[in-house]
């Protein structure tokens, strides 16, 4: 069988800029190495810190800018993925799966022990084993009708 690759999708191609790196990662590179100076003149020569010193300030909020621009969590840009983070950490979005058997149980359990009314399609469906038996898909009459 004759196998042809196919690229990625056109609209999530980024035109390289510089080597590897896009416009965005070049301006966030640029941005951070511009903040590390500055800390780093500032601690020296404002606070009179030796650079080796400074530079467990300045690593740690240069890697943050840095990340800002290169790190694509769940291909999402930066802006786009920490406010969808902050509402799921912050919001009680659940969705609650129930499964047909188990709304059948509690129909049958709220009915009289008269086993006269449990029809031979929930039977079935009582005996089946494996996810079969947890389908939403179809619905079981509990009354013989």
């Amino acid at each position: 069988m004759l196998r042809v690759p196919i690229r990625k999708d056109i609209s999530e191609y980024k035109s390289k800029t510089l080597g590897m790196m896009t416009t965005r990662t070049l301006i966030t590179v640029a941005v951070a190495f511009g903040v590390g100076v500055g800390i780093g003149a500032y601690m020296y020569f404002a606070l009179g810190i030796d650079f080796n010193y400074s530079q467990f300030v300045i690593f740690p909020v240069c890697l943050a800018i840095w990340a800002i621009g290169c790190v694509r969590p769940m291909g999402f840009d930066m802006e786009q993925f920490l406010p969808l983070c902050i509402q799921h950490e912050l919001t009680n979005d659940k969705c609650v799966y129930t499964s047909t058997l188990y709304l059948n149980d509690a129909k049958v359990n709220s009915m009289a022990s008269d086993s006269s009314q449990i029809t031979k399609a929930y039977s079935r469906l009582r005996s089946t084993k494996g996810i079969e038996a947890l389908s939403p898909s179809e619905t079981y009459s509990t009354n013989k009708e």
